[in-house]
């Protein structure tokens, strides 16, 4: 839909153009025009003209950010995303467009705070780069192997946006995955509404932080909670939750750890012990690592003459081509190598 003074402001101010940047509101028409024909560079270089006259324009700042990022220009875009945030550090979509930076240089759990930031600075209407930050966000989560803010994020994102098939298709893949154990694959939390209390309204404005998206607020207002009320079961295991959505595993362990202590029924406790001990990087204390070592070989048939004689090689009875690589022939053979010399039979 082609942009007009009633659209939203394309800066994330939570304003409309009319009300906002009305003076740009023709040159703001012109760069949506220019998008929609694809005519980046040209509409690169016009926000850049106009970036002179008005250097702290959100509209314009953003604008500059989402085609840098679009036409792949990582470290101009980076330079913009700086910039942007700097001039705007409370505005919804310089974080968003931060934490994607941050997602694909430093990783998720940097990436997580800064999306944090965004969706508290965030109004009613959630911007679209928001929401696409959140998409990427949980890619890198999921690399990371911090589950619980993964599915949190994907349940998120199909409650805004019930017709987009990516965050359906991730989280399908993800609770289809052999790899993610069961407890943590529909980890939702239910709050529950403590009766007869006298913080009942304290732990309630906590819930509804949660429910406007501002995870890292509930978690603060339940931390300051949980130091003042002391051993009450619910308020830790509403802290648990929280810690594990906003990707804090260190966090989320201890809150387990001591809702688990409390007196709650034993089922419960083995499972929030459970779900602890999963958030570990190596929950058994079995953990191996696997290379994968690539050598170029000159002489085939010397090199399977001297595994045969080795005594540290195992040939592996399975059928190569089962190890077959896509545009890749099958391999001869396969070995195991063992890291001393296997002894004779009898």
């Amino acid at each position: 839909m082609a942009l007009d003074t009633y659209s939203p402001c394309p800066g994330g101010t939570g304003k409309k153009v009319k009300f906002c940047c009305n003076d740009l509101a023709g040159e703001l028409q012109k760069i949506d025009r220019m998008l929609e024909g694809e005519q980046v560079q040209a509409c690169l270089s016009h926000v850049d003209a106009l970036l002179t006259k008005y250097p702290d324009r959100a509209c314009l700042l953003s604008t500059r950010s989402l085609v840098l990022r679009a036409t792949h220009q990582a470290e101009a875009a980076a330079r913009a995303v700086e910039e942007f945030l700097q001039k705007h550090p409370n505005n919804p979509v310089a974080l968003a467009d931060a934490a994607i930076l941050a997602a694909e240089e430093e990783g998720g759990e940097a990436a997580m705070r800064l999306l944090q930031r965004a969706l508290t600075a965030s109004g009613e209407a959630l911007e679209m780069r928001v929401y696409m930050a959140m998409g990427e966000v949980a890619e890198a989560l999921a690399i990371e192997g911090n589950i619980l803010a993964v599915v949190a994020l994907l349940d998120t994102q199909i409650a805004l946006q019930p017709d987009d098939p990516r965050p359906r298709e991730m989280l399908l893949e993800l609770r289809q995955s052999m790899r993610v154990p069961l407890l943590m694959k529909d980890h939702r939390w239910a709050p529950e509404t403590p009766e007869n209390v006298p913080w009942k309204a304290r732990y309630e404005e906590a819930v509804s932080a949660s429910r406007e998206l501002r995870w890292s607020v509930c978690e603060e207002r339940l931390t300051r909670l949980a130091g003042e009320v002391g051993d009450e079961p619910i308020v830790w295991r509403a802290l648990a939750a929280m810690r594990g959505w906003v990707a804090d595993k260190e966090g989320a362990m201890d809150a387990l750890h001591k809702y688990a202590s409390l007196p709650v029924p034993l089922d419960d406790a083995v499972e929030a012990e459970a779900l602890a001990r999963l958030l570990l990087d190596d929950p058994l204390g079995d953990h191996e690592d696997v290379f994968t070592v690539t050598y170029a070989v000159n002489d085939v048939d010397q090199l399977q003459t001297a595994l045969a004689l080795s005594r540290q090689v195992e040939a592996v009875q399975v059928n190569p081509a089962e190890l077959t690589e896509e545009d890749q022939p099958p391999p001869r053979a396969v070995y195991h190598l063992c890291d001393r010399a296997v002894p004779e039979a009898g």
